[in-house]
């Protein structure tokens, strides 16, 4: 018993966990610190070469525009600070995380607004193809325009009577109803060839005056002189 006390004295105790812990902590600051600073030399690097890179493109009047390759978003930004700082006009095209790039230009070769849009709506990756794209477009609508010109406006009817009339007399008998108007004897319709007066004028005033000396011959004319006797009173 003395024996296996005496050994377990001699060795040395384990650490501790909190001690393993701050090792490991330790050890992982460190690996980070390496890394950033890893990091930042090679943006430095990076930075110096994109800066190159714009000096000699600004010097050289025949390069209308610069074309990066594929970058992440942390090498774009360094792009666009450099841009920037330039006064030159940067665009991000392409997909993320397949082809998104940068593309500089300068102030007198910079793409139109209309060109950018078409390009972020087409996926396209090349502002040239995207103003290709705009032309044939507007070429094709104009050629449409001029055919459309030539060919003259379409008069189609803006009802159709089958549909109007349908839900009054049934569907068959729709478009009969739309050419022509049937004459109803239930509520007195007549057509109007029988209300037409045939007679000639000169028949009319006779018949007229007719009239009027049978309406006197029939009491008419005692009623009148009853209304011109004078007053008893």
């Amino acid at each position: 018993m003395d024996l296996l006390s005496s050994i377990m004295n001699a060795m040395d105790k384990p650490p501790r966990v909190n001690d393993r812990e701050k090792k490991a902590q330790k050890d992982q600051q460190a690996a980070y610190e390496k890394m950033k600073l890893a990091e930042k030399k090679h943006l430095s690097e990076f930075r110096a070469k994109i800066e190159g890179m714009v000096n000699d493109f600004v010097k050289d009047v025949t390069k209308p525009k610069i074309v990066f390759e594929t970058m992440d978003k942390v090498h774009r930004a360094v792009v666009h600070d450099v841009a920037e700082i330039a006064g030159l006009p940067a665009f991000s095209l392409g997909t993320e995380g397949l082809d998104r790039h940068i593309q500089i230009y300068k102030k007198e070769t910079v793409p139109s607004e209309k060109i950018l849009e078409e390009a972020r709506r087409t996926g396209v990756t090349d502002l040239d193809e995207a103003q290709q794209i705009i032309e044939e477009r507007e070429t094709e609508e104009k050629q449409q325009r001029e055919l459309d010109l030539k060919k003259g406006p379409e008069t189609e009817p803006t009802k159709n009577y089958k549909e109007k009339y349908e839900h009054l007399i049934g569907k068959e008998s729709a478009l009969d109803a739309a050419k022509k108007t049937v004459t109803n004897k239930q509520y007195g319709f007549v057509p109007a060839e029988n209300k037409k007066d045939q007679r000639s004028i000169e028949q009319t005033l006779a018949d007229m005056r007719e009239r009027k000396r049978q309406k006197l011959s029939h009491g008419d004319v005692s009623t009148a002189s009853k209304s011109v006797e004078p007053d008893e009173g």
